[in-house]
């Protein structure tokens, strides 16, 4: 395997993590997840409109690193870090929203039964507003599996 040396004081850039990443490097996986994890997880909380919870965020996050462990031999230097882990983090997200049970397209128009309290009631009106919200960002391919 080979071992991409840092030397003292110098911070590798992103052209140079994708180096090392390409020759296998695994500690340049990890010097990219330290650096990106919390981008990945900002890209996932804003793009799910917040209808995930963090352990779902968590383990996009770690599908999206390992993505590009898998693909590391096939990256493209010029396109920047950002910008591929962005589209896989959406594409990761649109995944998990496709392959979920599927649910009418139109919630709005569900009956709550008489029986539920107001707090109850409240709470199922914003879960059915967050979902129309998460329909609402799927493409036109993804809107005709839900």
């Amino acid at each position: 395997m080979y071992i991409f040396l840092q030397f003292e004081g110098h911070k590798m850039n992103d052209e140079e993590m994708i180096c090392a990443l390409i020759k296998d490097d695994d500690n340049a996986l990890e010097l990219i997840a330290k650096k990106y994890m919390g981008y990945v997880c900002t890209v996932a909380r804003n793009f799910s409109n917040g209808t995930l919870s963090e352990n779902d965020i968590d383990e996009i996050s770690i599908t999206v690193f390992y993505k590009l462990w898998r693909v590391r031999h096939d990256l493209d230097i010029k396109v920047g870090l950002p910008l591929y882990l962005s589209a896989t983090t959406r594409n990761t997200i649109k995944n998990l929203f496709r392959n979920k049970s599927p649910v009418s397209a139109d919630l709005t128009e569900f009956e709550i039964a008489s029986n539920f309290s107001v707090e109850k009631t409240v709470e199922l009106n914003l879960m059915i507003s967050c979902l129309n919200e998460g329909v609402a960002t799927l493409s036109e391919i993804g809107r005709a599996h839900v």
